[in-house]
C-alpha cells in the first residue's frame, strides 16, 4: 500500500493536470472561434468585393455607349420653320441635347435591367 502522503500528492497532481487540460481546451476553443470569425469576415469581404467588381463592370459597359459620339441619324431633324427662329449654336444645342437625353434614357434602362439580374 502506498504511503498516504504519496496518495495526497497523486490527487493534487491529478487535479492540477485536469485543470491544465481545461485551460488548454478553453484556449484551443477561443483560437478556433477567432479563426472561424476571421474566416466569415473574409468571406463577406470577398463576396462584397466580387459584387462591387461585377456592378462596376456592368456600369462601365453601359456607360460605354454614353461616350460614343452622336451620329447624324441620332440627332433630331428640324424643319425650316423650326430653324428660322434659332441661331446655329442654339440649333446645335437643341439637337445635341435631345440626342444625349435619348442616350441617358437607354443608359438608365440598361442599369435597371442589369441590377435586377
Amino acid at each position: 500500500m502506498p504511503d498516504p502522503e504519496i496518495k495526497e500528492w497523486i490527487v493534487i497532481i491529478k487535479d492540477a493536470l485536469l485543470g491544465l487540460a481545461a485551460i488548454v481546451t478553453m484556449l484551443v476553443g477561443i483560437y478556433g472561434v477567432r479563426s472561424w470569425k476571421r474566416n466569415l469576415v473574409g468571406k463577406e469581404i470577398y463576396t462584397a468585393a466580387r459584387n462591387l467588381v461585377k456592378e462596376s463592370h456592368l456600369i462601365a459597359k453601359a456607360a460605354q455607349k454614353l461616350r460614343q459620339p452622336i451620329y447624324p441619324y441620332e440627332k433630331q431633324q428640324l424643319t425650316e420653320d423650326e430653324t428660322k427662329n434659332f441661331t446655329k449654336k442654339e440649333l446645335w444645342r437643341i439637337t445635341e441635347a435631345k440626342a444625349y437625353k435619348a442616350k441617358v434614357e437607354v443608359f438608365a434602362e440598361e442599369l435597371s435591367r442589369e441590377t435586377v439580374n
